[in-house]
């Protein structure tokens, strides 16, 4: 077998040429240690072990695709004489899992007028681009009012970008949710999940007219604005032994748009990042009583529903396309929603 380290930046896309080739790469979700070359090296968790043998491809087209990675995705890939570890799981124990292609349907359009809002063009945008521009993975545009005709057992993956999704056939997502679906949602998205209970969360109220009370009515503006999260830095605490953070330290700065806050999730292993208590802001603007609000405050959740998953970005992964240090987080979500 082969194993790729996970954690360089273009590693899903070589994940999705090995499956697009027929492959069946397999996830491991322990660390181990195998030997290489007469040395022993260890292996994190995430590592995706490519099995030279499978049941519809060729040896020689497998080597093929792995030496056409390397070229073009930049990743490390280190070959295996033996399926059995130094130390931690075998490569074909329960501690690995194959991974599924994803079919992914990218939610847009407003679902029935400018009365429902929609989904922003703009964070639709952001993840159209990153998933079939820059690592090449099919995506389809599915228009929130073709949902409901939909035959959705055509995606085992759903992204809701940002916007408004009043228009969404709650009954059917669910039911596709609960039956195996990967829900992922992005910042003001996530409130459509909570609302119809897929997860529970408890959202932070604070009560921003208290706070501009004694102001006059010309400043009243400026009042409002001063609370706003525009657009800062924020750092977030891992759990670096969930899928979802696979390849990241326990720490990692994600870009912060909107108000709302949620406390982390008391059911165990779901709250996957949440702010830092102690200062959670690391760059830009941030009102004290927000501050506040964001201390010890969710970042990333993962949710089980029936069979499904359910996955909730309260920032913006994937910021106008320039803000690449936490496009891994959305991507382990769509290749790696199933392992947890």
């Amino acid at each position: 077998a082969y194993v790729m380290e996970w954690g360089r930046y273009f590693a899903p896309r070589a994940l999705y040429r090995l499956q697009e080739a027929g492959i069946h790469p397999r996830l491991m979700t322990e660390a181990f240690e195998a030997e290489i070359g007469g040395q022993p090296r260890a292996f994190e968790r995430g590592a995706i072990v490519i099995p030279v043998h499978q049941w519809e491809v060729p040896s020689d087209t497998v080597h093929a695709v792995v030496r056409r990675i390397v070229e073009r995705d930049h990743v490390e890939v280190y070959a295996l004489r033996t399926g059995l570890s130094r130390s931690g799981p075998d490569l074909g124990s329960r501690g690995s899992e194959v991974l599924p292609k994803p079919k992914i349907a990218l939610v847009t359009g407003s679902g029935g007028g400018s009365r429902y809002g929609g989904a922003s063009a703009y964070n639709a945008g952001e993840v159209w681009h990153l998933l079939s521009e820059r690592f090449e993975i099919p995506v389809t545009l599915l228009d929130m009012s073709d949902v409901e005709r939909a035959d959705l057992s055509r995606y085992n993956t759903m992204v809701l970008a940002g916007g408004s999704y009043d228009a969404l056939p709650a009954e059917k997502v669910e039911r596709w949710v609960r039956e195996g679906g990967r829900l992922i949602a992005l910042q003001n998205a996530v409130a459509w999940p909570v609302e119809h209970e897929l997860v529970e969360l408890e959202k932070k109220e604070i009560d921003l007219d208290s706070l501009v009370q004694d102001l006059p009515y010309d400043r009243l503006s400026d009042g409002y604005g001063a609370h706003e999260i525009g657009g800062s830095i924020f750092e977030a605490e891992l759990d670096a032994t969930h899928p979802l953070a696979y390849g990241y330290d326990e720490a990692v700065p994600v870009f912060r748009v909107g108000n709302d806050f949620y406390a982390p999730s008391k059911r165990p292993g779901a709250s996957v990042a949440t702010y830092s208590e102690a200062m959670p802001r690391l760059s830009g603007y941030v009102s004290e009583e927000m501050m506040e609000q964001a201390r010890g405050s969710a970042s990333i959740e993962a949710h089980r529903v029936g069979q499904g998953r359910v996955v909730l970005f309260m920032d913006n992964p994937n910021f106008r396309a320039f803000w690449w240090g936490t496009n891994g987080f959305f991507l382990n979500a769509v290749f790696f929603g199933g392992a947890f």
